[in-house]
């Protein structure tokens, strides 16, 4: 836990190519290492800043764990679907989901905080990404125009964060059984508020970067006994630890509305 966490950079493919970022940047003395299984991906050999450079600015990558990457791979959206982001933050996922559609198709994020809301808006500009629009998660009109008419609901969970430690070893000094329970019940409120959103044989999935089970596995045992959940059937569901791949605790499941 006291090794510093990798620096991984997700290339935008829709700007350049994972080839032309390496080649680019080993000029400038700022070595990479290529990922197997992640033909998008590089990681840095020394941790340093690279938002200031030439690169970041033009949109030609993003600074994402290597498991927060696999959450959109394993959502696989394809380009022309309807996906929401219900808890999209500054849009991490939101632009590798738009990338992996090829920039086709229709993304909703949503999130409650203006600031991240802008952040997302200024990141969307500089991926040129043009699918992806916004609203917070206060307009109730949303649930009602978009009730059971999304191809793939992404719920990224407001979590404990105790699969970061690595990345933020404080997050242990915020958390008691009180205010975990507190994420644990609003987990399950977000799971049964989304889910109305996703069309009969669309796709569910929850994730967090937590690793405890109340958080996970059993927060999907008690969605899928609801009345909401026996419309759903779990299809997989996969469990990220840092000390075995390298990167950020994840965890993720993957359901499609069957009733």
């Amino acid at each position: 836990m006291n090794k510093k966490a990798f620096v991984y950079l997700r290339i935008n493919t829709l700007r350049t190519s994972t080839p032309k970022v390496q080649k680019r940047l080993n000029k400038h003395q700022i070595n990479t290492s290529l990922i197997p299984g992640f033909p998008d991906t590089l990681r840095l050999s020394q941790n340093i800043k690279l938002t200031n450079t030439e690169f970041y600015k033009n949109g030609w990558f993003e600074i994402q764990d290597i498991n927060s990457q696999r959450v959109s791979i394993f959502t696989n959206p394809k380009p022309g679907m309807f996906v929401i982001d219900a808890c999209a933050g500054s849009g991490g996922k939101a632009l590798h989901l738009a990338t992996l559609m090829q920039n086709k198709g229709c993304i909703l994020a949503i999130e409650p905080s203006n600031e991240k809301r802008r952040q997302l808006e200024i990141r969307t500009k500089r991926n040129g990404i043009s699918i992806i629009n916004n609203d917070t998660s206060e307009n109730k009109d949303i649930f009602k125009k978009n009730k059971e008419s999304a191809d793939i609901v992404l719920i990224d969970a407001p979590c404990s964060g105790l699969g970061v430690l690595k990345r933020n070893p404080s997050a242990k000094w915020h958390m008691d059984p009180k205010r975990i329970n507190q994420i644990i019940n609003l987990q399950q409120e977000i799971i049964q508020k989304y889910s109305i959103l996703v069309s009969k044989g669309g796709i569910l999935v929850y994730a967090t970067c937590s690793i405890f089970p109340n958080e996970n596995q059993n927060q999907i045992k008690h969605f899928l006994n609801s009345k909401n959940g026996k419309l759903f059937t779990l299809l997989d569901q996969k469990t990220f630890l840092t000390h075995q791949s390298n990167g950020d605790g994840f965890y993720m499941s993957k359901l499609m509305k069957t009733g």
